[in-house]
């Protein structure tokens, strides 16, 4: 796969066979040679980013629950006042 800081640039030589290329950091410096992934492999790595996406979506729901639950009443005579902590 491509991308990342190891892998920012690539290139691909004509010896290079099966989806194989050669990354390069950002400065230029080679850092190593990738191979292509299986279809398997692309979809762990799917399924592993929507797994992750619908943990931050249940978090932030969580959180939104949490700030709802911190509203207070006071009565004050015939008023009441209310406000979120």
């Amino acid at each position: 796969m491509i991308g990342g800081e190891d892998c920012a640039l690539y290139n691909q030589t004509e010896e290079q066979k099966n989806g194989e290329i050669s990354c390069y950091a950002p400065d230029g410096r080679y850092t190593e040679v990738r191979h292509q992934m299986t279809l398997r492999e692309i979809q762990a790595w799917a399924l592993k980013q929507q797994v992750e996406i619908e943990r931050q979506k249940l978090q932030q729901m969580h959180e939104i629950a949490n700030k709802a639950r911190q509203t207070s009443c006071v009565r004050v005579g015939h008023l009441h006042k209310s406000s979120s902590h």
